[in-house]
């Protein structure tokens, strides 16, 4: 009976201290068909975006920010390379950040193109990155 009851106590124990709690998240910061940003908890914001390599298969790659600043930073840059002045269809503007390059192609300049290495790309319009800006911005 006593090694029963040790046996118990040491079960009941381990399961409540590996019980995990369930947290609710808050609402996305921005969210589109595509893309997604929101608060990971403490300052981390994470940044999710569908792969547009693959038509049938759905893919999303990810970025996570150390705040809601870093955030603003990485869309501020690419609003800055669409502002900049128009190239030559062969010439493109190309940024390294962060493993990430942020691309404005010559021949699609009111585009800019997120590519991760040859892993694919996300290609983000002026209008969801003015949208994004503006709910950064709050």
């Amino acid at each position: 009976m006593k090694k029963t009851l040790v046996i118990l106590a040491t079960v009941l124990a381990f399961n409540l201290s590996n019980a995990q709690e369930i947290v609710k998240t808050e609402q996305p910061i921005f969210k589109s068909a595509n893309l997604k940003i929101e608060n990971l908890g403490g300052d981390k914001v994470l940044f999710l975006f569908r792969n547009n390599e693959y038509i049938h298969t759905v893919e999303y790659k990810s970025i996570t920010f150390k705040s809601k600043g870093d955030v603003l930073s990485f869309f501020n840059k690419m609003a800055e390379l669409l502002e900049s002045p128009k190239t030559s269809e062969d010439e493109d503007l190309r940024v390294n950040y962060d493993g990430f390059y942020i691309v404005r192609y010559g021949f699609a300049q009111k585009a800019i193109f997120l590519l991760e290495g040859s892993d694919g790309y996300a290609k983000l319009t002026k209008g969801i990155i003015n949208k994004v800006v503006k709910e950064l911005n709050k």
